[in-house]
């Protein structure tokens, strides 16, 4: 059994017409605005740990501290 065949053929044309129209997602960034560009650093495990515990207090993901942190210190 076709699982469209009760709709009407003005519905699909309407919901094409809005999907065309409003596509959904977000606007994507512009090439400067994105980051794309990775560092790898080696830390004991002690380093990791009191990271990972101030993310956590501050609720945001690892990386997010460590930009915040860098950013704070006007290195970025």
């Amino acid at each position: 059994m076709n699982k469209f065949a009760n709709v009407k053929k003005r519905e699909i044309t309407t919901h094409a017409t809005t999907l065309a129209k409003h596509p959904g997602g977000r606007p994507k960034k512009r090439p400067e605005e994105r980051r794309s560009e990775r560092i790898f650093v080696n830390l004991t495990k002690a380093e990791k740990e009191r990271l990972e515990n101030l993310a956590q207090e501050e609720d945001i993901a690892l990386g997010v501290l460590v930009r915040k942190i860098l950013k704070r210190y006007g290195y970025i």
